[in-house]
């Protein structure tokens, strides 16, 4: 009858080493959280940028539209009077629905630009709870 006592008195640095891994794996885990708080906050800087750039855009397709109503308008009286050909009247007109076709298409890009802030801004579920209403 015996027994086998097993006691390491030197284990290789074991515990140094598990300790080096733990503390290497925080580390990642720290720089990790770090790249996603800057990705987030860029995220969020590129939106508003782009926010104030479609608001930049819409003010400025909404003179181009008002310009091309403007000068229709007048070449249609012009035309009624007999002074302006029909050609110069009907390139008018085209001019102003191609402005307004420029305009709703920055009044898409500003929705878009809206629902990419809130993304960014982390409020995205306010919107859709608008929506849900």
């Amino acid at each position: 009858m015996g027994f086998k006592l097993n006691v390491p008195v030197f284990d290789g640095f074991l515990h140094r080493r598990k300790a080096a891994i733990l503390q290497v794996e925080s580390q990642k885990i720290e720089e990790d959280r770090r790249e996603l708080k800057q990705g987030k906050t860029l995220e969020f800087l590129l939106a508003r940028e782009q926010f104030g750039g479609t608001l930049r855009m819409i003010r400025t397709q909404e003179d181009n539209v008002a310009l091309a109503r403007e000068i229709t308008d007048k070449l249609l009286l012009q035309f009624k009077e007999g002074v302006t050909p029909v050609t110069d009247l009907l390139n008018a007109q085209t001019a102003l629905a191609e402005a307004e076709t420029h305009y709703w298409q920055q009044v898409f890009n500003y929705k878009l630009a809206v629902v990419k802030l809130l993304k960014a801004a982390g409020q995205l579920r306010l919107l859709t709870e608008q929506i849900e209403k």
